[in-house]
Order: C-alpha cells, then sequence, then structure tokens
C-alpha cells in the first residue's frame, strides 16, 4: 500500500485545488524555495492521517484555511488516494480515497466518498499498520534535532512508548485505584461493625424499656378505644337527629308549598269571581239600555193612541180634505201629461238636431280626407254590424213600450198577505237579534274569563323566571327564539325534549344542571344563523348542541339489582339518542350516597340519588336543600306549561273576540234590516192603495225617449255608410267640393247654436216636470194616503198590539236584570268569602313561611353539621380499625365506663405513660436490623481482604511482564540501531546501554520486583575510533545518532510509508550519502516522501516534484532529476 495522489485546496498556503499525483511506489523527493509550501505539503498529509492537528480550537481551524479560500471553509479540504492492492486497507477495494474537510465547528471526512466519523478513519488507519505508539513514520522538521537533544529519561520513556507499557500503566494505575478503595472500604467497615456493636449493646437496655413502656400504652389504646366507641354512638344519635330535623323541615316546607297551592287556586276563584261581576254588570248595563229604549218606544205608542183618541172626532171634516186632495191631484196629473208632451216633442227636435250636426261633421270628414289626400278608414263591415244592433235595439223598445201602454198598469193596491209577512219578517229579526245578542254576552264572559288566564299565566312565568336557577340572559335568549317560530334544523331547548317522572327529576338537573337550556341545532351552518336572527330580535344568549357534532357512545354496562341507567327513565325520540347518551351513557340511579360512591369509583362511571347527591370517580357532591322536583326542571316544565296554556288562551281570547266582532257586524245588519222592515210597514200603512198610473206615463214617456234616440242614432250610421260609399269613387278633390267644405263648416256651427237652444228648453221642461211630480207625489198624494189609512184601521188597534209587544219585552228585561242582580250578588258574597278565605290562607301561609325559612336555615346548619359529625364519624371507625383492639377482659371493663370516666382514666395513664420519658419504640426492630448489618460487614470484610491480596498479586505479575517488554522491545531496538549504524558508519559500532539502580529487597512470599530502569543511554564510534557516549559528539554526529536511533525504531513496528521533512539539514555531505543509500535499501519495502535542500538525497530518488509559489498559491507538480537539481543549487546559492 502507498499514496498514490494528494489533493490539496483551500489548505495553508494552497489556495486553488493543487494535485500531486502519480506518486512513486519508492522513494519521492520534494524540493522547493524555502516558504515555497513543502512543509505545508506535509502538514496536508498528516492533516488526513491525524497523527496532528486532532483538537483544534476556532484560531487554530481558521489558520489552516488559505486567506482567500472563499466565503466558507468547505471549500478547503485535503485528499488522499491509497492504491490498496495489497489489501491493507479491509474495505475491498483496490483505491481508497480519504478526504477530511475543514468544517466550521468540526471536521467532515470522506472515506471513498461517503460520510466517516474520525474514530473510523484512526481504526483504519491502525489496520493498515499505523501505530500510534509508534509515530515516527512521520518525521517533521525539528523532531530530529529534539531527538539529538533528549535526555537518558527521555530516550527511555520514549522506548517505553515504543514498546506499548502504557497499556500495562493504564492496568497498574486501574488496579492502584481498586486497591485504594478496598482497603477505604475495609476500614469503613471496620468502623461500621464497631459503631453496630456499641449500638446492640444500647438497644438490649432499650428493649427492656419498651416492654415497661409498650404495656402502659396498650391500657390507653383500649381506653382510647372505648372513648371512640362512645363518641361513634354519640355521633350516630345525633346524626339521627339532624335527619329529624330534615325531615320536619321538609314536612314544613311541604306545607308551605301546599299553603301556595292553595293560595293560588283561591286568588284564581277570586278572579274567576270578579270576572262574573264584571260580565253581570256588563250584562246589566246591555239590558237596561234595552230596557230603557222599550220604555221610550212604550212612551211613543202612549202618545200616539192619546193622539189619535184626540183626533177622532175631527174625522167627518177629514172627508172635505180628501175631496179637495184627489181635486188637486187629477189637475196634477193633467198638468203632468202636458209636461211630458212638451218634453217628447223638445227631445225630439234635440234629437234631429244632434243628428243633423253629426251628419255634417262626417261630411266634413270626408271631404276634409279628400283633400288631403289621406286614404279612406276600412269601416264598412263595422258600421253595418253597428246598423244591426242599432235595428235590434230599437225593435226590442218599441215592444217594451207597446206592453207599458196596455190598460190596467195604472193602478196597484197592497194585500193583507204582505202586511202579515212583514210582520212576521220583523217577529224573525227579533228572534235572531235576542240571540245574536246572548251569543255576544257569551263571547263576552269568554273574552274576560281569557283575559284572567293570560294575566295570571304571565304572573305566573314571571315567577318561575325568577325561581329558576339559570342566568337571565340565557331566558332572554329562549324567549327571542320562542318569537322566532318553527325554524328548520332548530330541534328546541334540550328540557322540551324528553320527558320523565317527577321523581327523577333532582336526579336529571343534578347530572345536567344549566345544560338543560341548552338549544339542540343539526350543524354548525344553522346555529351561526340562529345567533345573527338572535340579535335582530333582541338579543340574549343561548348555548348550542351539535347534533353532528356529537360523539355516539355506548351504554356503559355495569348495571346491578340496586344500580340501573338513568337513560332507562327518560323518554326521547331515536333521532336524538346520540345527544342522550352524551350526557346519560355513563349515569347510573343508586339507592344512596354510600353505595354510590364506590360504585362510582369502582366502575368508573357518575353515580347519582334520587335526591341530587352526585357521586363521582373522584369524590361526592352532596348535602343542602333542594325543592320537591329540583330547581331548575320542574320551573322550567311548569314554565312550558304556562306557556302553552297562555298561548291556548291568547289563542281562545283572539277566537272570542273575533266571534264579538262577528255578531256586532250580524247585530248591525239585523239592525239594518229591523229598519228597513219597520219603514216598509209605515210605507204600507201610508200608502195602503197608491195610484201607480204617473209612475206608468212616466216609464212610457221614458222609453219613447229612447226608441228616439235609437232612430237618431240608426239614421247617422246610414248617412255614414253612405257617405263612406260616396268617398271610395276615384276622382280629384274638385272646387265644388271645396265650396260644399267650407258650407258644411259654416252650417255645424249654426246647427251647434240652435241646438243648445233646444238643450235649454228641454232642461227647463225636466225642472217643470220635477217640480210636478214632487207635488203630486210627495205632498197630495202622500197626505191622500195617510189619511185613506186611517180611515180604514180603528184607531190604536196596531198601537195595542205595538204597546203589548213592548210591555212583554220590557217584563224580559226586568226580569233578566233582576237574575243578573241576583247572581251578581251571589258573585260578591263568594268573592268575599274566597277574600276573606284567603287573607287567612295568606296569614297561616306567613307563619309556616316564617318557620319554614328558620327551619330551613336550621335544616341547613344540620346538613352542614351532619357532613362534619359523618366525617368525624368516619375517623373515628377507621382509628378504631387502625387501633384493632382485641377483645379483652379491659375492653369489657371500659366499655361499660361514661365517657367522663373514660377520659379520667385515659389522663391519668397518659401521665404515667410520660413518666418514661422518650422511648425507642423501634428497638426491637433496630436490633435485628443492626445484628444483620453486623453480619453482613463481617461477610463483606472478608471478601474484600481476598480482593486486597488478589489485586497486590496482580500488580506484582503486571510490573514484571512490563519490566519483561520494556526489556524485549530495547534489545530489539538496540539491535536495529547497531546494525543501523554500521550500514550508516561503515567502519563504525553504535550500542543502546541501560541505565539501572539496585533492586529492592524482596519480601517472603512474594515475587522480586525487578531493577529500576533510569534511563537509556547511547554510546558510537567512528572509523575505528572508541565508542563514546552520544553526549559528548558533535551536533552533525547526534543529527545522525538520532536518524539511526528512528530507522532503528522504525524497523520495530514497520508503516505502509514514511515522511521525512528536511531530516538531512544537519548532516555532512558524507553522512547525507549514507543517509540517502539507506533511504534506497528500505524504499524497496515501503514508499518514502522526503523534502531536502541537498543534492546527495536527490541521488537516491525514483521521482522528484517541484513546490513553488504563484501568486500567492503554492503549487506542486512532478519535474525531472535535472530540474530538481537546478531547485537545489538555486536554494543553496
Amino acid at each position: 500500500m502507498f499514496i498514490k495522489e494528494i489533493k490539496i485546496s483551500g489548505f495553508k498556503s494552497y489556495k486553488e485545488e493543487t494535485h500531486v499525483e502519480n506518486l512513486s511506489q519508492g522513494h519521492n523527493v520534494v524540493v522547493g524555495r524555502n516558504g515555497s509550501g513543502k512543509s505545508s505539503l506535509f502538514a496536508a498529509i498528516r492533516f488526513v492521517l491525524g497523527d496532528a492537528y486532532t483538537r483544534l480550537g476556532n484560531e487554530e481551524r481558521q489558520a489552516l484555511i488559505h486567506e482567500d479560500a472563499g466565503p466558507t471553509p468547505m471549500a478547503s479540504y485535503v485528499e488522499i488516494v491509497f492504491d490498496n492492492k495489497d489489501g491493507r486497507f479491509p474495505t475491498g477495494r483496490e483505491t481508497v480515497v480519504l478526504r477530511r474537510t475543514i468544517g466550521l465547528k468540526k471536521d467532515e471526512y470522506m472515506l471513498d466518498g461517503r460520510s466517516v466519523s474520525k474514530a473510523d478513519v484512526s481504526n483504519l488507519l491502525q489496520s493498515a499498520g499505523f501505530s500510534k505508539a509508534n509515530p515516527y513514520y512521520i518525521v517533521p522538521q525539528g523532531r530530529v534535532t529534539s531527538l539529538t537533544n533528549a535526555k537518558e529519561h527521555e530516550r527511555l520513556q520514549l522506548l517505553k512508548e515504543i514498546a506499548g507499557t502504557k497499556v500495562y500503566e493504564e492496568h497498574r494505575e486501574e488496579s492502584v485505584g481498586i486497591l485504594r478503595d478496598t482497603q477505604k472500604k475495609r476500614q469503613k467497615i471496620k468502623e461500621l461493625m464497631e459503631a453496630a456493636e456499641r449500638r446492640m449493646e444500647e438497644l438490649e437496655e432499650d428493649q427492656k424499656e419498651l416492654k415497661r413502656y409498650s404495656r402502659a400504652e396498650e391500657e390507653i389504646r383500649v381506653l382510647e378505644c372505648s372513648l371512640y366507641d362512645a363518641q361513634i354512638a354519640e355521633a350516630a344519635d345525633e346524626l339521627r337527629r339532624l335527619s329529624e330535623v330534615g325531615a320536619t323541615q321538609e314536612d314544613m316546607q311541604g306545607e308551605v308549598e301546599e299553603l301556595e297551592g292553595k293560595i293560588d287556586e283561591l286568588s284564581q276563584h277570586v278572579r274567576e269571581q270578579r270576572k262574573d261581576l264584571a260580565m253581570c254588570d256588563s250584562e246589566k248595563e246591555e239590558l237596561e239600555r234595552e230596557l230603557s229604549t222599550h220604555r221610550r218606544a212604550r212612551q211613543r205608542l202612549e202618545a200616539r193612541r192619546e193622539e189619535a183618541e184626540r183626533h177622532g172626532a175631527e174625522r167627518k171634516k177629514t172627508g172635505e180634505i180628501v175631496e179637495e186632495i184627489k181635486r188637486k191631484i187629477a189637475e196634477k196629473e193633467s198638468e203632468l201629461r202636458g209636461v211630458y208632451s212638451r218634453m217628447e216633442t223638445a227631445k225630439e227636435r234635440e234629437l234631429d238636431m244632434q243628428r243633423e250636426i253629426e251628419t255634417l261633421e262626417l261630411e266634413a270628414a270626408v271631404l276634409g280626407r279628400r283633400k288631403s289626400g289621406e286614404k279612406t278608414p276600412s269601416q264598412g263591415a263595422g258600421i253595418e254590424k253597428e246598423i244591426k244592433e242599432r235595428r235590434k235595439e230599437l225593435e226590442r223598445a218599441v215592444l217594451e213600450r207597446e206592453e207599458l201602454g196596455k190598460p190596467g198598469r195604472g193602478k196597484e193596491k197592497r194585500t193583507p198577505a204582505e202586511r202579515k209577512e212583514l210582520e212576521e219578517e220583523r217577529e224573525r229579526l227579533d228572534k235572531k237579534h235576542f240571540s245574536a245578542v246572548e251569543e255576544r254576552k257569551a263571547s263576552w264572559r269568554t273574552e274576560l274569563k281569557m283575559e284572567g288566564v293570560v294575566e295570571s299565566a304571565a304572573s305566573e312565568m314571571a315567577a318561575l323566571e325568577k325561581s329558576i336557577a339559570v342566568p337571565r340572559d340565557a331566558f332572554a335568549g329562549l324567549r327571542s327564539l320562542s318569537q322566532m317560530g318553527a325554524l328548520e334544523g332548530v330541534y328546541g331547548a334540550l328540557y322540551t325534549l324528553f320527558s320523565a317522572d317527577e321523581i327523577y327529576w333532582r336526579a336529571i338537573e343534578s347530572v345536567c344542571g344549566s345544560g338543560l337550556f341548552s338549544v339542540l341545532v343539526d350543524t354548525e351552518e344553522t346555529a351561526v344563523g340562529l345567533v345573527k336572527r338572535l340579535k335582530e330580535h333582541g338579543g340574549g344568549r343561548l348555548t348550542f348542541i351539535l347534533l353532528n357534532r356529537i360523539e355516539e357512545k355506548d351504554q356503559a354496562m355495569c348495571e346491578t339489582d340496586i344500580a340501573f341507567p338513568l337513560m332507562k327513565k327518560i323518554s326521547y325520540k331515536k333521532e336524538f339518542e346520540a345527544v342522550f347518551l352524551h350526557f346519560f351513557s355513563r349515569v347510573f340511579l343508586v339507592p344512596d350516597v354510600s353505595f354510590g360512591s364506590s360504585f362510582a369509583k369502582k366502575n368508573k362511571v357518575v353515580a347519582v340519588t334520587l335526591d341530587g347527591d352526585v357521586c363521582r370517580e373522584r369524590g361526592t357532591l352532596s348535602g343542602g336543600y333542594t325543592k320537591k322536583g329540583g330547581k331548575i326542571l320542574s320551573p322550567a316544565l311548569r314554565l312550558s306549561q304556562w306557556k302553552e296554556k297562555q298561548q291556548a288562551a291568547i289563542e281562545q281570547l283572539g277566537r272570542a273576540r273575533r266571534r264579538i266582532a262577528e255578531t256586532n257586524e250580524v247585530l248591525g245588519a239585523l239592525s239594518e234590516e229591523k229598519r228597513l222592515v219597520e219603514h216598509r210597514l209605515r210605507v204600507f200603512e201610508l200608502a195602503q192603495t197608491v195610484d201607480r198610473e204617473e209612475m206608468a206615463e212616466s216609464a212610457v214617456h221614458r222609453k219613447q225617449v229612447e226608441i228616439l234616440e235609437h232612430r237618431k242614432e240608426l239614421q247617422v250610421l246610414e248617412e255614414k255608410r253612405r257617405l263612406f260609399e260616396s268617398e271610395k269613387k276615384e276622382g280629384k278633390f274638385t272646387g265644388k267640393e271645396e265650396k260644399r267644405l267650407q258650407g258644411v263648416l259654416s252650417g255645424i256651427s249654426r246647427k251647434k247654436k240652435e241646438a243648445e237652444k233646444v238643450v235649454r228648453e228641454t232642461m227647463a221642461l225636466e225642472l217643470e216636470r220635477n217640480k210636478t211630480r214632487d207635488e203630486l207625489e210627495l205632498s197630495l198624494r202622500r197626505r191622500l194616503c195617510e189619511i185613506e189609512a186611517e180611515w180604514k184601521e180603528a184607531p190604536g188597534t196596531r198601537t195595542e198590539a205595538e204597546l203589548v209587544r213592548i210591555d212583554s219585552h220590557i217584563a224580559e228585561d226586568t226580569k233578566a236584570i233582576g237574575d243578573i242582580d241576583e247572581r251578581a250578588r251571589k258573585a260578591r258574597r263568594a268573592e268575599h268569602r274566597l277574600e276573606s278565605e284567603l287573607e287567612q290562607h295568606r296569614v297561616v301561609y306567613e307563619e309556616k313561611r316564617k318557620q319554614s325559612e328558620e327551619k330551613g336555615a336550621e335544616a341547613e346548619k344540620a346538613f352542614f353539621k351532619r357532613a362534619v359529625i359523618t366525617r368525624r364519624r368516619d375517623e373515628l371507625v377507621q382509628k378504631v380499625r387502625a387501633f384493632g383492639v382485641p377483645a379483652s377482659p379491659l375492653r369489657e371493663e371500659c366499655s361499660r365506663l361514661e365517657q367522663k370516666e373514660l377520659l379520667r382514666r385515659l389522663y391519668s395513664s397518659k401521665e404515667e405513660l410520660a413518666k418514661h420519658g422518650s422511648v425507642n419504640k423501634a428497638a426491637v426492630e433496630q436490633y435485628g436490623v443492626f445484628s444483620k448489618q453486623r453480619a453482613a460487614l463481617g461477610e463483606r470484610k472478608k471478601e474484600l481482604d481476598s480482593s486486597e491480596e488478589s489485586i497486590e498479586r496482580f500488580l506484582g505479575v503486571l510490573e514484571q511482564q512490563k519490566s519483561e517488554t520494556i526489556e524485549k522491545t530495547f534489545e530489539q531496538v538496540a539491535e536495529n540501531f547497531a546494525a543501523t549504524w554500521t550500514e550508516l558508519v561503515p567502519d563504525g559500532e553504535g550500542e543502546l546501554l541501560v541505565i539501572r539502580e539496585d533492586p529492592p529487597a524482596a519480601r517472603p512470599g512474594q515475587i522480586a520486583a525487578p531493577c529500576e530502569v533510569l534511563g537509556v543511554d547511547i554510546a558510537v564510534s567512528f572509523h575505528g575510533a572508541s565508542k563514546v557516549s552520544a553526549r559528548q559528539l558533535s551536533g552533525g554526529q547526534k543529527s545522525l545518532v538520532a536518524l539511526c536511533l528512528i530507522f532503528a525504531i522504525q524497523q520495530c513496528d514497520p508503516a505502509p510509508f514514511y515522511l521525512f521533512d528536511e531530516v538531512d539539514a544537519n548532516l555532512d555531505s558524507v553522512h547525507r550519502k549514507s543517509v540517502a543509500g539507506l533511504l534506497r535499501k528500505m524504499s524497496s519495502t515501503a514508499q518514502f516522501i522526503t523534502t531536502t535542500f541537498r543534492a546527495e538525497m536527490l541521488e537516491s530518488a525514483d521521482v522528484f516534484y517541484g513546490v513553488s509559489v504563484v501568486e500567492g498559491s503554492s503549487t506542486a507538480v512532478r519535474i525531472g532529476k535535472e530540474v530538481a537539481m537546478q531547485f537545489v543549487e538555486q536554494s543553496q546559492s
């Protein structure tokens, strides 16, 4: 194996990457000027091989990097390529590449391109023959000089290192250290054994004192145990008493709650009675109004009857008045017929004028279109259709006029059957009116009742909201949610989604707490949207349970006969099962706290009692007083019930108010129908026989006017058809037609003025007709009808019937008012009775409430005291169990004593015990421990004695082996030195001498120690002269002796290659030639890389390399022998 190639980059003086290639397997010489980089080349090889530069500081590491190598030290490295054909490196490859790169804090090693550790590199080099014990395969500058000036003991130390005595020294130091530790341990054991013996003597006395102390202490334990038994019995009595206090308080609270319910019930009855009174007052007021109406009608009828009696004498005079009225009616009828005749003539003239104007306007329009050249509109089919319709209407009007003109249609008479129908209709309407009034009264009563229910529900809900132990903003959020109505994905508060018997309410709310008011929704998006809507509806706070986020849990399977899952007592929809499993899957109902505590710890579940005591794995939460049904669930469910009741009442109230409004509308309609029937009856009475001839004449007149209008429109349409037909003829607009157009326009203006006069005449005739007809109808004929009606019916007959009917209504109303007054009196008496009873209950309630509060405070204290006493009792029981005092005559005697006597004897026993002072209660145990310790220490001392003897024998053997190794190494080095010296100085001799001291005397039974070696001296001779010590030689001769010693050492432990840095610097030319020759001989078995300034070294070299500096960077190149000689000559000159 040898170095084949060297690569250097950024290391010391080598800035650029330098390749030293094709190194010889024999002798390689490197030449160059001082400072050119020869030593840096050797330093690079040593840097990789690791014999130097092992522990570098930051400054030293920075000094190895070329100052211009770059910003990162990763550019600075040295790489050596080894030829491994002989397989000295156990890598299995013929070439081995080893690189070391300078890092920031530590270097990186690469072997064949892969990263390895520094230890791996060291082991690899040692396996190849690079021994740490013989570092002389690399001889840097100065080492020859240091070895030349070495003292005898320094040479001895060098031989020891070469012999490997360092390993013996390490083993010896380790054995000596163990020996010292053994001696210390043996001394410590001896001291411990002496202390143990002294302590055992003391403990023998303590054991005697302890026996006396134990007897006194046993008596105290018996007394204390008996005292604890008495206190446990007393605590049990106190617990029973406190339980009775709690039961009494619960009974009183039950009475208070019962009184509250009774007061609420009485208050409700009082409110109902007051509503009945209000209803009675309303009904009475309505009946009084009807009664007042009937009485006023009766007064009118009585006045009418009196008036009829008063005017009975004037009937004779009335006949003359009738004749006069009939005469005037005939005159007015004749006058009215004349007016109708004139009106027909004037209307006919008016229609003729309108027909002429329309005809002229049509002709003007036709001439205007011809003048302007406009196209004639195609209206022929429309005009024909309109003409046909007008003819049909004319024919229908003529027929109707003929029908009106038939005889016998002028006179109409009313029959008795019609009067009877009107009276029956009036009676039917009276019955319907009475039924509607009764229905309205019932609706009023329902309205008052429902208003009371709504008010009661509101007050109850307010009280319940205050009593529920949850934040107010939570209720505000639930109220806002209820106002939003039904929402998709929102299922409601948790407490509304299940049902359970009231007996389980305390347990449920103890487990869930305020979680009962959490709102269940389907997803997060629904919750976010609900929060936004919540802000719009007045705010509040809601806690959500997301159905899609609920993790499904299984029901815990640890049910027993007395512990069963709370889930079994809850009813809910199947779709919400995951939610209730989340809350109750590990919740079990247990009979009491003591069993629940152990059950919860054993099964790692939650145990709850019917009283709401919760037992968990980490502890129990119990105590305090809660109302029956709990503080959350019971009022919450009652609140829901009241909300439903209020909502139902509001809906019923709305229906009642709608019925009242509908009934009022019906009553209004019935009143209007009654008014119309009454009017028709009055008209029937006033116009028993009414002459309708003038009405027939008026109808004939209107129909005649209609016929004239139809004829006028028919004529206009025919003229319009004619003009359209003439307009279709071809030809241009002529002057004659122009004149005709002007005449037509002036005629239209003239005809309109004439038509206005005719219209004014017609309007005057209509006014005259209306005046005459009104005088005839409203004055003369009405008066005639009234007088004839009075003649045909006996005065007072109708009035008497009306009076009978009115008196019947008055009697009914008076009776109804009496009934209402009686009902009102009963309601007032009931109200007074209920108010009195309510006041009594309130007084009792206040007394009971105060007593309950006092008992409640006492019960609260009792609960806390019971907890303290229970804890004390448990502690006492634990103490009794801890004492473990067996039954004995003393125990039986103490169990019959009172607590005072027990305390007295206990005090006396403790005073007696105190006289003993401090007693070592562990004397017996300690005596046994020290006995065992002393025996163990004795055994350990024997082991240490044997170990010390073994170590001393081992040290003797080790020292002997060390001396033998040194002797053997010395002999080998001395032999190599003598042979090498003969080669370097053919006529001389060399010898290594050992300097010893006198050996010490050996003790009996031990191996004799070898003589102490003090140092190594060297004696040599030159050219047959006598031997002299190395101390007496010149400097050059000393350098030659040092080189001979180095060669001798290297032969003891050969290396695959050697590095010599200017080792011939202090030799003369003769000796340089000898050294060169020796190197030439040795290079046949090992590789040599040397640097030199002498020509003699070049003679024995195989390959030459020159080192130079170019632009601040060293470089090494292979050169020939002649160039190498020139380098040497230049350097010498």
